[in-house]
């Protein structure tokens, strides 16, 4: 597929209906301004011409809401784009502790430490437990041993429990 290409036509066309979106804007914030301004400066010469007294002089009169959100509509400008929504920080919620246990006769074998029997002679081996990506362990109840895979290097290596 050739890319198209682009003539002086539509590139104009392209720049032209950004400028009349943008002077569109610029057309509308001036005018909110411009109406708010005008309200400022009444107000300022009601408060001057009233006679200097006490009280305070009474505060312009609220816009209803319909008129404030439509100026503030207008104020803001039209973006096509949502900003992406931030993630929510959340306690991170501990996982459980689970403890898996084998009863062989009257022995009971926690999992847990023939996973550091297996980390241990790792080490004494000199390699670094840190770099163990994958741990496979096959129990064998009836020799009383674990043969463990790590990192898919099968060598037939096993602890005795």
């Amino acid at each position: 597929m050739a890319p198209r290409k682009v003539t002086k036509k539509t590139a104009t066309k392209k720049t032209a209906s950004k400028k009349t979106h943008k002077a569109a804007l610029a057309e509308a914030s001036s005018k909110v301004n411009a109406a708010v301004a005008a309200e400022e400066k009444k107000a300022v010469e009601k408060a001057a011409e009233a006679p200097k007294t006490e009280e305070r002089p009474a505060a312009p009169a609220a816009k209803p809401a319909s008129e404030k959100a439509a100026a503030e509509k207008a104020a803001k400008p039209a973006s096509t784009k949502k900003a992406p929504a931030k993630p929510r920080k959340t306690a991170a919620k501990a996982a459980p502790t689970v403890g898996h246990f084998f009863e062989i006769d009257a022995d009971q074998i926690s999992t847990i430490d023939v996973t550091d029997r297996i980390y241990a002679a790792y080490k004494e081996e000199g390699h670094q437990v840190g770099r163990i990506k994958t741990l496979d362990i096959y129990y064998n109840f009836e020799e009383r041993r674990a043969y463990y895979v790590i990192n898919d290097n099968a060598e037939g290596k096993f602890i005795e429990f």
